[in-house]
Parts: structure tokens; C-alpha cells; sequence
């Protein structure tokens, strides 16, 4: 009998979980800060250092931070309103926070088991896409800086968003969204997974809070995969 398990969340008028066999999965879909990259402190605190730059500009930040999913572009917008500054200062903000972070993320340390992952994956017979909420064109920068940019049949970030990522790019190749796993440390990615119907594999801060048995990490995906 092949082993199956369970990855799809259930939402609230779902009854039952859908069952899957590891070798179904032909298309991964990873998000990237947190989930393959060390990368969410050293964005959060470039976020409020900046914003610190003007008085009252953290706790303005602490209210904008906290929403899920927002990019970049998001925060900066709804930070300068919220502070009730003129949107002529927005360009500036970005470009800073963007010139600092993107830099620090190309040279930030791997999840514990990324890379191995990545390269299994390479000898398997399993697509690999990129989706993230950082822009495009810099995701595109930090991947290439690492090395890493041949891991991945496709790479794409912002303006795009998840679930349209899925829904455009991934589904038309998978043909059905059974065949497909978003691996992801936000709630971004569990909805997108959610809203497309395709599989969910938490890592990282979501995976933390859930029973042992439904709790992963990149390692763990490794050899549930190479088993079949």
C-alpha cells in the first residue's frame, strides 16, 4: 500500500481532508522569506528602523506590520497614511528599505534543509516554482546573487499575488490542482493554497503552533517526497 498524508487545510465547511500519495505531487510551489531563507527579522527590523526615522513612525508601523500578506509597496503606502505624511515621500521610503534589505536577504543564511531540498528536487521528477510577495524584479536579483535561480522552472513576486500565481502559471501545467504543493510559513500561502484547492505543506512560524503530526519542515518534506 503506497503511504498517504495529509497536507490540505480544511476550511470551515470542509468534513473531510483530501488524500494524497507523495509521489502525486509534481509541481512545489515554495514561498521564500522564512520558508527557504532566514529572512523575516532582518525585514522586520529594516521596517521599523526606517520608520523609526520619524517620531512615532514605529508605532505607525507596529499597526501596519501586523496585517498578512501586504509587499513591501503595501506597508510604505499604508504607513505614510497612517502617519499622515504627503505621498511625494513614498519613492523614498521604498528605495531605502529596498537597497538595505534586498542586499541583506541575497546573503542571509538558508533554512535548515533548503538547500538539500532543492537539490533532491532537481533529480526528481517534480517542478519548483518561486512565489513571494516581494517585488518581481528584485526577487528575480536576491534569487540570481544566491546561486539559486536554476532551482526554479519559475520565479514571480509582486504586483502578482499568490493565488493568482497559482491560478495562471501552475495550474495550467499541473492540469489539476491535486498535483500541486505550496510549502509557506504565512497565512498568505495557506490561502492561496486554499483559495486554488491545491496542497499545503506549513513550515516554519505557521507549523510551529500545530500538532505534532501536521507540523513540517523542509527536511521532513525531503524524505516524505524521496520515500514516495
Amino acid at each position: 500500500m503506497p503511504r498517504t498524508f495529509l497536507v490540505r487545510q480544511p476550511t470551515s465547511n470542509e468534513h473531510m481532508r483530501q488524500i494524497l500519495r507523495y509521489s502525486d505531487i509534481k509541481f512545489l510551489v515554495f514561498d521564500f522569506d522564512g520558508t527557504l531563507v532566514e529572512s523575516n527579522k532582518i525585514k522586520e527590523m529594516s521596517f521599523f528602523r526606517i520608520a523609526s526615522q520619524v517620531p512615532n513612525g514605529d508605532t505607525a508601523m507596529a499597526a501596519v506590520y501586523c496585517a498578512n500578506g501586504l509587499t513591501r509597496q503595501d506597508i510604505w503606502r499604508r504607513w505614510i497614511t497612517e502617519m499622515g505624511l504627503d505621498m511625494s515621500h513614498y519613492d523614498r521610503f521604498l528605495h531605502q528599505y529596498s537597497s538595505e534589505v534586498d542586499e541583506l536577504v541575497a546573503r542571509a543564511p538558508a533554512i535548515e534543509g533548503a538547500v538539500e531540498l532543492l537539490l533532491y528536487l532537481q533529480t526528481a521528477s517534480v517542478k519548483v516554482f518561486l512565489s513571494s510577495a516581494t517585488p518581481e524584479k528584485n526577487l528575480k536579483a536576491i534569487v540570481a546573487e544566491r546561486g539559486w535561480s536554476a532551482f526554479f522552472q519559475g520565479i514571480y513576486g509582486s504586483p502578482r499575488r499568490k493565488a493568482e500565481t497559482l491560478r495562471d502559471a501552475v495550474l495550467p501545467l499541473a492540469e489539476a490542482p491535486e498535483f500541486i504543493a505550496v510549502v509557506g510559513d504565512g497565512e498568505d500561502d495557506r490561502l492561496s493554497a486554499e483559495q486554488v484547492g491545491c496542497h499545503f505543506f506549513p513550515v516554519g512560524r505557521l507549523s510551529a503552533g500545530l500538532p505534532v503530526n501536521a507540523q513540517y519542515n523542509l527536511s521532513k518534506i525531503r524524505s516524505l517526497l524521496s520515500e514516495g
